[in-house]
């Protein structure tokens, strides 16, 4: 399940509930599991989760209303991520950014999710969210797990949790000893046989079926 879909249950489950403020949309997410920072029309903070809140001080920063990671090398990125969740009209639109930690722990990846219009009056005023993925939190799953669940091949499967994790393709080939054309041959094989269509949706369905810490 994509985030998207996540976002209309999370949607659906807070009108079941009578839920007409934002806090209590928040309360959905949670039981969703999704980790979130709700953004609004003028990239302003509406909302962080309190599951995103651990991530508030060590990895990311609000400073008068907006958000900004810690590392000042990721701003940019995140920066044009922000502006294209909140509908900005980008040359190279930002579908989502990993920001480096400064300890062992693999970087800390933030999805965009523009709000599915199920979700609008829910979240309201929101237009956007931040969908936080730490890998660090994520269990190593075994690959027969993610063979059987997604009909995968064990390169597909371990592909996948490498993806999972927040590896990018040309990382992957590298440690593999195989071509980079040759991951991404594996990548498509791999939205086919999950329904979606890009490398985000695909991470987001993946985390799905991984579970956490």
């Amino acid at each position: 399940m994509a985030y998207r879909d996540m976002l209309n249950s999370s949607a659906a489950t807070a009108r079941q509930l009578g839920f007409a403020r934002m806090e209590g949309a928040a309360c959905a997410l949670e039981q969703h599991g999704l980790c979130a920072i709700s953004l609004d029309a003028s990239e302003n903070v509406v909302q962080v989760s309190g599951t995103a809140e651990r991530y508030l001080g060590a990895n990311l920063h609000v400073r008068n209303g907006r958000l900004h990671a810690a590392n000042s090398a990721s701003e940019p990125e995140l920066a044009r991520l922000i502006r294209t969740v909140c509908g900005a009209k980008m040359a190279e639109p930002r579908l989502f950014v990993a920001l480096p930690r400064g300890d062992a722990e693999p970087p800390l990846v933030l999805y965009g999710c523009i709000l599915p219009d199920m979700a609008c009056d829910i979240f309201r005023p929101a237009v956007g969210l931040l969908v936080i993925s730490d890998p660090a939190r994520t269990r190593s799953t075994p690959n027969a797990l993610l063979m059987q669940y997604f009909d995968l091949t064990q390169t597909e499967a371990r592909l996948a949790a490498a993806l999972a994790s927040g590896e990018s393709p040309e990382t992957f080939a590298k440690a593999h000893a195989i071509s980079v054309i040759t991951v991404r041959n594996h990548l498509q094989s791999l939205l086919r046989k999950t329904g979606t269509h890009r490398q985000s949706e695909l991470v987001a369905r993946l985390l799905r079926v991984i579970p956490l810490n």
